[in-house]
């Protein structure tokens, strides 16, 4: 899996250098969304982990609360708990 690990971050990355050299979607701020990073990340782990791979957005964890994960992966007998956040901002002034 490590070594699987290494293509998913080398897919997303050329992910987002083909975007952003020719988009920048945020226009002048960090304004990705969690759901568009959470959606890309997921892209990369099927592309490469290919059709073994299942994932599902929102995905509750509780039962009566509707508290949710933004994605799990299941692949073979490993779990992926995805939970995104934006943890900068950037100084617009």
């Amino acid at each position: 899996m490590k070594e699987q690990f290494k293509y998913i971050g080398d897919e997303i990355k050329q992910r987002y250098m083909k975007i952003l050299s020719n988009y920048y979607p945020a226009h002048s701020s960090t304004g990705f969304t969690e759901r568009k990073l959470t959606n890309n990340l997921v892209l990369a782990f099927e592309r490469v982990l290919g059709e073994s791979c299942i994932s599902w957005f929102e995905a509750p964890i509780c039962l009566n609360n509707g508290k949710h994960i933004d994605a799990v992966i299941f692949f073979e007998s490993i779990t992926i708990l995805i939970e995104s956040k934006r943890l900068t901002s950037v100084n617009l002034n």
